[in-house]
């Protein structure tokens, strides 16, 4: 017997020690190449890459079409996988890979995809663009073919296909949706709409309230309105959540009247789900006799989405503009739009689509029994988004830059720009839709009002104010001279950032990190004092919570790490929102406190004390907000004491808030033991600055999303700017590039973004040659 369980356990232990083996083997052979000589055919000069010692390539070529093959080369090599991985998910082809449980991310992207006319647009391009598409794609695919796959190939047991421009406008498919929440808000206000009664509704929106919007009738048909209409799509969001949608986002540019060098001064944090590795790819790429211009690249689209050289540079952040009508369908005259998704290990799925004059039908989508159309500005003909990323990059000047801005109608975003010669610029890029004035456009809607497009300068552009600073903080634009709709944040970050700007006169790129870091809610003081009034005028507080209160008083607004009172304050707010929303459905009440609008609605309310939305529709006697406050309080403190102890000193906010970088892996939670990063406690909330968000009332504060990268850029010397990524900027667990910022990232410190070649050989930590081989 005791051989036997000898022999059993040096069995285990002889494969437990030939699955490390193999992973350890598969991961060294497979780690990027960058040193030494590559001698290959598909260039036609040779290119220098040399990696800084933060992981930054800077490619030194002759002509931009072996600078684009370089730059494939070295993406493909550091992001192989997540690339397939966000490439497969727009095309609606990851069950291919992975099996039934991502079916439903295919079929959500193959349906609204229908309608773009990607085959179109790509025939269409410009040849020029096509041919520094295709250079790029050959130096990925050069990789692909000639070096080792990444581990996650070989836990699959799957090849990766060779990438094409059809990729680019896969993954643009993909940010687009991760970009526009309406697809999943309305029909959630659809339901709220019509089972929600004698509550203005107007309140719950992002939209300037106009009158109120009162139900006294519930619908007929609205017990037929089951809570799990969108259930689907949250599902979807939670597959997706491993491949970095976009959440929204900081920029600001200051003239050079309020800094020391004279100069403008650009901050960038654009905010995106984390993910293991991170989404941007920074590279530094350098022409002979040409442009040398620091990029940062999404996935598989070699043009880059931010960045600067010598003379102008730009930012952005989400415009959360309303571009999308849901539309129940009248019209019976469909095309059925069929195609075979692929299952592993199962039979292919067979997908057939209807499209309508108006899109796609999407009510399966949605799951409702009513034909619902989606019309999106994603299908307007007149969309060339990969035109815009191409002129993007290659403007010279403001107004080619905004020129280019104006190709793309879909997703919205804001462009934040700055220039050498003293111009500050906020451009709106994205469709704004004519509609009644009279319809609301955050559910669905009955008839089709769309009147086309207003015109790109009717957008609310603005070029060097007054003020000399412009902030975009996914904010409504109040110098709007068009009826504007969206789902906008309050004005929380916009208002603190401009408080903190306009401190001082002479700001530096060193100020400037303190300002993009900050942890501070100026909103959350006001906010805070009310809670406390209401407290105070209660008789109803037992000690600790009477502690609790004295923490909360001492709280200055910044949500640190040690801090305490942030702690009460942040968790207050957490439970506060789903019990003002108890008239709705379970899930309507949770998906709502997803919400960006959800902000809105309770800075509202709280400054309207005897609103009926504070009455707990369940109970007899009608409750204002004193009650609720003191019913949430007293909920809070019970909660934490539960959680953290019930000593009050002890409860530090980074023991709450802490944030984990998921790997696509981390759908297996065994497999997302070995690949996800974390947890680590960090700082910062929602509304702050600092905008490491939970997301929704239900899953604690873990972080989901916040800055994907930090910029500061002084354009008094562009060469040597500021930056940070949250982990690093290669996706392979052994490069010494991995996550070798993330400690600094989480600490809010910075690195240096070089662009002078004498700092880049001094700070030289690879060299690799790809030579022509002649």
């Amino acid at each position: 017997m005791k051989k036997v369980s000898k022999y059993i356990a040096y069995t285990i232990i002889t494969l437990v020690l030939g699955v490390v083996l193999f992973f350890y083997i598969s991961l060294k052979i497979s780690v990027p190449v960058m040193t030494g000589e590559v001698l290959l055919d598909g260039i036609s000069s040779d290119v220098k890459i040399v990696r800084d010692n933060e992981g930054i390539p800077h490619i030194y070529a002759k002509n931009k079409q072996d600078m684009l093959f370089a730059l494939g080369f070295v993406m493909g090599s550091d992001r192989l996988f997540q690339y397939d991985m966000i490439r497969r998910a727009g095309a609606g082809r990851t069950a291919e890979i992975i099996g039934s449980k991502t079916l439903p991310v295919d079929i959500l992207f193959r349906t609204i995809a229908s309608n773009a006319n990607f085959k179109e647009k790509v025939n269409n391009l410009p040849e020029n663009i096509k041919v520094e598409l295709n250079s790029f794609y050959s130096g990925i695919n050069y990789y692909l073919k000639n070096y080792p796959k990444p581990i996650e190939y070989r836990i699959l047991g799957v090849d990766p296909e060779p990438f094409s421009i059809e990729d680019a406008y896969s993954v643009y498919l993909y940010l687009a949706y991760s970009f526009s929440p309406m697809l999943k808000d309305k029909p959630m206000y659809d339901v709220i709409n019509k089972t929600v009664q004698g509550r203005d509704l107007n309140l719950l929106h992002s939209n300037k309230i106009k009158g109120k919007t009162i139900t006294t009738v519930i619908e007929e048909k609205a017990s037929s309105l089951v809570s799990s209409t969108y259930a689907n799509l949250l599902n979807i969001d939670q597959l997706l959540s491993f491949l970095s949608p976009i959440e929204g986002s900081n920029a600001w540019v200051i003239s050079g009247k309020l800094t020391k060098s004279g100069a403008p001064i650009l901050s960038s944090d654009p905010h995106i789900t984390f993910s293991a590795p991170n989404l941007w790819y920074e590279a530094h790429t350098i022409i002979e006799d040409g442009e040398s211009f620091y990029g940062h690249f999404l996935p598989l689209i070699p043009f880059p989405a931010m960045g600067h050289n010598f003379h102008h540079g730009w930012g952005l952040t989400m415009s959360y503009n309303d571009d999308m009508d849901l539309n129940y369908e009248n019209d019976q005259k469909f095309e059925q739009r069929k195609s075979l998704i692929k299952v592993r290990g199962e039979d292919d799925y067979e997908l057939s689509v209807a499209v309508t004059k108006h899109g796609p039908l999407i009510n399966d989508i949605v799951q409702r029994k009513e034909l619902i159309s989606m019309s999106w500005g994603l299908y307007e003909k007149s969309n060339r988004p990969i035109q815009a990323f191409y002129h993007l990059a290659n403007a010279k000047t403001m107004e080619e830059l905004k020129t280019a801005v104006s190709m793309a109608k879909s997703p919205g975003m804001n462009i934040l720009y700055a220039d050498k010669e003293g111009n500050i610029g906020h451009f709106i890029l994205g469709s704004l839709f004519k509609r009644n004035a009279n319809t609301p456009s955050t559910a669905i809607k009955d008839e089709f009002d769309f009147g086309g497009l207003y015109d790109y300068e009717l957008s609310p552009h603005r070029v060097n104010p007054d003020n000399q600073m412009l902030i975009s903080t996914n904010d409504r634009p109040d110098h709007a001279k068009i009826e504007v709709r969206g789902i906008w944040y309050p004005k929380n970050r916009h208002d603190t950032v401009e408080h903190l700007l306009k401190e001082r006169e002479s700001w530096t790129m060193e100020m400037m990190e303190k300002v993009q870091t900050s942890s501070l809610d100026i909103f959350a003081l006001d906010i805070r004092d009310t809670i406390i009034a209401d407290l105070e005028s209660s008789l109803g507080l037992d000690e600790l919570e009477k502690l609790a209160l004295e923490a909360l008083k001492a709280w200055n607004g910044e949500s640190e790490i040690s801090s305490i009172g942030a702690t009460i304050y942040n968790h207050f707010n957490y439970l506060v929102m789903p019990e003002i929303t108890d008239e709705m459905n379970e899930k309507e009440r949770f998906q709502y406190c997803t919400t960006t609008s959800s902000w809105y609605f309770l800075q509202r309310l709280l400054k309207s004390p005897n609103n009926p939305w504070w009455d707990i529709s369940t109970t007899t006697e009608v409750e204002k907000r004193s009650d609720i406050v003191l019913k949430v309080f007293k909920s809070t403190v019970a909660d934490l004491s539960q959680k953290l102890g019930g000593d009050v000193k002890l409860w530090n906010w980074g023991r709450l808030h802490t944030i984990e970088f998921p790997h696509p892996f981390g759908m297996n939670k065994v497999l997302g033991k070995v690949f996800n990063i974390g947890p680590f406690p960090v700082e910062g909330a929602i509304n702050d600055i600092n905008h490491f968000r939970r997301k929704g009332c239900q899953n604690g504060h873990d972080v989901k999303s916040g800055p994907s990268t930090r910029r500061i850029v002084d354009f008094a010397d562009p060469s040597t700017s500021l930056g940070i990524l949250p982990l690093g900027n290669s996706g392979h667990m052994l490069s010494p590039f991995y996550d070798n910022q993330r400690e600094r990232f989480l600490k809010g410190e910075y690195r240096l973004q070089l662009m002078k070649e004498a700092d880049i050989e001094k700070n030289k930590a690879f060299e690799l040659l790809i030579k022509k081989n002649n």
